[in-house]
């Protein structure tokens, strides 16, 4: 009787569905873990049979081990391939031991609603072969949070014992297998090639194959109109239009961009009164400017503006077209243009606003966010007209706004660790800076996947836009402005 008890698995989990008869234990794969063999510097071999298989269906065997008993596959793991329903199988271990070690070592059996695992046998080793790396792929990094594999031997199943560099920076490895690490890419603060290298147990693998790191933002034509802070902008076609905002006093002037002849020329001045953080927006060929705030007495003690104007750069004309409700918070909003309406979301209050033809504002449904007990939004969304949708994203969730059915949905949580304060649709996909920390998030809703990327220094009262597939960046406190191409 000792030695049948013995042998009977510890069941982890098993389930089963309710039209199927409930298995029973004695139903169950029975593994038996055998002695370790072949123990020596490169390794060791793991062997294990099953019986009374009862011809439940195996979809994955293999061995986990640790330095303790009873060991899980949330510990030292290895799977055997093609899984297998009856008989013996084995596994030669070559990395991740280390030497002089006791290790407990046993079998598993995975099935669709079950997973068993065999009796614990010791054994110590006498170390494992050395780390290697034989390619990684991408060849290049520029955008932080992209996955990037490195290929190899003798890694470790524990990922935290996989030390990764990129030259001396260490980066975490999100998980590891024995031939390959799956790590996220760093953020990159300058271009520079860096060596790719491995420490597993005190063994180090480097690769033979260097890493370009490519900072994207290069210097492009300085704005002819001095150091601008809390300027405004706009992109009507492939011409950039930036105004508005302070230099020694408030500026009126507004500008010009071409990027293919990365050059500015003067247009109309704007001829409402001058202000500081005003939004603008794009409806079909025309811009929008609205709100904002302007010098109060005494400074710094501001008024908030509601009025919006329309340029026409056809005819290089400015026209105050209506008020905004001044119900809005003044300098967190944000207009757009729509299927040919404009919309103004304010982020305060998660509230949505459509202009009809006789310039009358009338209140949408509201974006179903969570709200303090002021009634202020937890959570600042940013609204982007993305491929024919208007998308609203915050760093933790992404809203879709339906306009015919006037309805809210949500698509995704994001758990981005940077919050999101200004929005860009570039090459159809989303790209939001951080103001705090001046990262700038990627988001693409095809994959529902998120890249960062560093910004150039922190700058008072920035200004950020995109045309075609390029984001511009800069002003604040200087007249320099950079580029970055996706």
């Amino acid at each position: 009787m000792k030695k049948i008890l013995k042998i009977i698995p510890f069941i982890l989990f098993c389930t089963a569905c309710e039209s199927d008869p409930e298995l029973t234990p004695d139903q169950y794969p029975i593994l038996i873990t055998l002695d370790v063999t072949e123990i020596d510097s490169t390794g060791a071999s793991f062997k294990a049979e099953i019986v009374n298989t009862n011809y439940i269906a195996i979809t994955e065997c293999g061995f986990v081990w640790r330095k303790d008993e009873n060991p899980s596959l949330a510990d030292y793991w290895c799977s055997v391939t093609p899984a297998i329903i009856s008989g013996s199988y084995s596994k030669r271990i070559s990395g991740g031991l280390v030497e002089d070690q006791r290790y407990c070592v046993r079998a598993y059996a995975k099935g669709v609603d079950f997973l068993v695992y065999g009796t614990d046998t010791w054994f110590e080793s006498k170390g494992s072969l050395p780390v290697k790396i034989h390619d990684f792929h991408p060849d290049s990094c520029m955008l932080g949070g992209e996955r990037f594999v490195i290929e190899g031997e003798s890694f470790s199943t524990m990922p935290a014992e996989n030390h990764v560099y990129f030259g001396s920076t260490r980066i975490s490895v999100i998980s590891s297998y024995p031939d390959s690490l799956i790590i996220m890419t760093p953020i990159v603060t300058k271009s520079e090639v860096v060596s790719v290298s491995v420490e597993v147990n005190g063994h180090t693998a480097l690769c033979d194959k260097p890493l370009k790191m490519v900072y994207p933002w290069k210097r492009i034509g300085d704005f002819p109109g001095g150091a601008l802070n809390n300027a405004v902008a706009f992109v009507i076609g492939d011409k950039a239009y930036v105004g508005c905002g302070e230099t020694d006093s408030l500026s009126n002037e507004f500008w010009q961009y071409d990027p293919v002849e990365d050059s500015w020329i003067q247009v109309a001045s704007f001829p409402g009164t001058g202000r500081l953080q005003a939004k603008g927006g794009v409806l079909g060929d025309k811009g929008f400017i609205t709100c904002g705030v302007t010098y109060g007495y005494p400074y710094p003690f501001n008024h908030s503006l509601y009025d919006c104007w329309v340029y026409d750069p056809a005819t290089d004309t400015w026209t105050m077209k209506f008020d905004t409700p001044d119900s809005l918070t003044d300098n967190i909003n944000m207009i757009f243009g729509y299927g040919g309406k404009l919309y103004n979301y304010d982020r305060g209050y998660g509230t949505l606003w459509l202009c009809n033809e006789d310039s009358v504002w009338s209140r949408l449904a509201d974006c179903p966010l969570e709200k303090n007990f002021n009634g202020d939004c937890i959570q600042f969304l940013t609204p982007v007209v993305i491929q024919d949708r208007i998308l609203c994203s915050s760093d933790a969730v992404c809203w879709e706004y339906d306009p015919p059915m006037d309805h809210w949905e949500k698509l995704t949580d994001l758990n981005s660790p940077h919050t999101f304060d200004i929005g860009l649709a570039v090459n159809d996909r989303l790209v939001f800076l951080d103001v705090w920390s001046f990262t700038l998030t990627l988001f693409d809703p095809a994959s529902n996947q998120c890249y960062a990327f560093a910004c150039m220094d922190w700058r008072r009262g920035m200004v950020i836009f995109a045309t075609g597939n390029s984001i511009i960046f800069g002003l604040g406190d200087t007249n320099h402005l950079w580029q970055m191409k996706l």
